[in-house]
């Protein structure tokens, strides 16, 4: 009796097996860490009309009645005066476009960082859909394994009644059935633990899991990841994004020292005098206000201390891209040598099939010991455990190389998923104001695209193992 011979992708669920796709639709919806970082960048979009306020107009009005009494003259007189006044900014030194500047890179990055958060969360998905179909099937492994030997066992027993085998021959088939069982229950403990990372990630434990797809979009070859990397690894692009905050601040610690100009309008209505307030005079006036901040040393310490922020963030964008690169290149590799292994165990378990088989026989012909059968099966049923467990690897590190690369995402495991996207909020503002942004926009630099500031670095792997093709061949 052989033990059971599937890989972790080669075991069909029923009908009514649960998908990863439907899993990871349930995850999309309703994961409480995705729900949080959606409502966390719906918070940061906000800045945009924050910062979008500062080119608005301010009003202000002043109401005001006076009464003034002279005891000695017996005279007393009671007045009002009223005073409204607007101011429209024209140029604010371009600490508004700066402002908007940072706003759009703060979101730029919230953004990414919900894309990262979707990816940790697919990935952790994916590990824990695979763990529990690598664990059930060694479960089932192990159980088969039990029922082997307590037949060898049972025919070790019957043996020894004829005097055909010694004490030592049932020792040794009773020893190795204790220790099944003891893996039996370790591989089960293992499945517990499995189902409840499942349940944490998913909300609900897991039926009968139908195989996982195979994984979309994986590159043909190491520099084509490398590549795609430089553009999407969401670490990196976070790390430009973080860089272009900083510089948008730096650009509103230099505002602080250049001239401001407003237009400023004001409409006044008073008593020609206190004790006359018949008559009254209205007066309306209107002007530039043109301000000048005296230099100070507070604003130049904050114009340097940007600076230096600015080179912080320029150099962890390079650790960044060395960070991704050595990502991808663990994934590429280990996808790789998984690849390879799940292969090399699938010709070993044939081998291992047929010398098992070959030594029961020998064995029953009284060629072989029954020592010599308990290795056999053994070395049998690692094998077939070594292919649960590469077969996981492989899938595993295949969703892991598609995450260092930054495009790991749900729609391509759910299809026709419809994507939760947090977009900015429309608010009516005064139509002048992207005029008024374009003005303060003079001298101001873009930031340059995340592709040039990548490419200011450099190197990559010179060696990485080939890829072999994905096999659909069972054991």
């Amino acid at each position: 009796m052989g033990l059971i011979t599937s890989g972790l992708l080669g075991v069909a669920g029923g009908a009514g097996a649960e998908t990863l796709a439907e899993a990871a639709s349930l995850v999309y919806e309703g994961n409480p860490q995705l729900l949080a970082q959606r409502a966390q960048l719906r918070a940061v979009q906000e800045a945009y009309h924050q910062a979008l306020g500062a080119f608005a107009p301010t009003a202000s009005a002043r109401f005001s009645r006076t009464r003034t009494d002279v005891p000695d003259l017996d005279v007393e007189a009671s007045y009002a005066s009223d005073q409204f006044s607007l101011e429209q900014p024209l140029y604010l030194g371009g600490a508004g476009h700066a402002s908007l500047k940072l706003a759009l890179a703060q979101a730029a990055s919230g953004r990414e960082a919900l894309l990262q958060s979707e990816q940790q969360i697919l990935q952790a998905l994916v590990v824990a859909f695979s763990a529990v179909r690598r664990d059930e099937e060694g479960v089932a492994i192990a159980r088969e394994n039990v029922q082997v030997l307590e037949q060898q066992l049972s025919e070790t027993e019957a043996k020894f009644a004829l005097y055909e085998v010694t004490i030592t021959d049932r020792s040794q088939a009773e020893a190795r059935l204790a220790a099944a069982r003891a893996r039996l229950l370790a591989r089960e403990g293992q499945l517990a633990q499995s189902r409840g990372d499942y349940l944490a990630v998913v909300g609900q434990n897991p039926g009968e899991l139908a195989p996982p797809p195979v994984t979309p979009n994986l590159p043909a070859t190491i520099d084509d990841a490398l590549s795609r990397a430089e553009r999407n690894n969401r670490n990196l692009r976070i790390a430009v994004y973080t860089l272009q905050e900083t510089q948008a601040r730096l650009e509103m610690a230099k505002a602080q020292a250049r001239p401001t100009v407003s237009l400023q309008v004001q409409n006044a209505e008073s008593p020609l005098n206190s004790f006359n307030p018949v008559d009254s005079v209205r007066a309306t006036t209107a002007g530039l206000v043109f301000r000048q901040p005296f230099p100070n040393g507070a604003v130049r310490s904050r114009i340097v201390a940007a600076e230096a922020q600015g080179q912080r963030d320029e150099l962890l964008i390079d650790d960044a891209r060395r960070q991704a690169i050595r990502s991808v290149s663990q994934a590429w590799n280990q996808l790789a040598a998984a690849r390879a292994t799940v292969s090399a165990r699938r010709l070993e378990i044939r081998a291992q099939q047929t010398a098992y088989d070959s030594v029961k026989e020998e064995q029953r012909l009284g060629l072989r010991t029954v020592l010599e059968v308990l290795n056999a099966e053994q070395e049998l049923r690692d094998a077939k455990f070594g292919l649960v467990e590469t077969t996981y690897q492989e899938y595993v590190a295949s969703t892991a190389l598609l995450a260092a690369m930054g495009e790991l995402r749900f729609i391509d495991f759910v299809p026709g998923l419809q994507e939760i996207s947090p977009t900015r909020r429309r608010a009516f503002h005064a139509p002048w104001v992207h005029v008024l942004d374009k003005v303060d926009s003079i001298g101001a630099s873009d930031p340059a695209p995340i592709e040039t500031v990548v490419a200011r670095s450099g190197g990559r792997p010179d060696r990485s193992l080939a890829l072999p093709p994905a096999s659909q061949d069972g054991p």
